[in-house]
């Protein structure tokens, strides 16, 4: 009954800081969120910014960037820190996002 209740939880993404005993669930990063971090990260680089400096630019805490670009952890960027990230780097918004879809 628990793996049917955590599954019905996942399916309706509810799963964040679900605990129960040692058992936990956490919502995993996609492929999209994978390819719009990595493009952050090469543009971030490419300008030469840290962490740091690249959150004070966009409003952002250097922890919460890092988190974005690590793999592991479940942060990621949505659609307004996209806008703000393309309107930092003075580039289209496109250049976040894959040219075709992600399987």
């Amino acid at each position: 009954i628990l793996y049917a209740n955590v599954l019905f939880l996942s399916l309706l993404g509810l799963t964040k800081g679900f605990k129960m005993g040692l058992f936990c669930v956490k919502k995993m990063k996609t492929k999209l969120d994978l390819y719009i971090a990595d493009r952050v990260k090469e543009k971030r680089i490419a300008k030469g910014l840290s962490l740091e400096a690249f959150g004070y630019a966009v409003n952002l805490s250097q922890s919460f960037v890092a988190h974005c670009e690590n793999f592991r952890l479940d942060k990621k960027y949505n659609i307004n820190h996209i806008h703000t990230f393309a309107r930092f780097f003075e580039c289209s918004l496109y250049d976040f996002i894959p040219p075709y879809p992600i399987e």
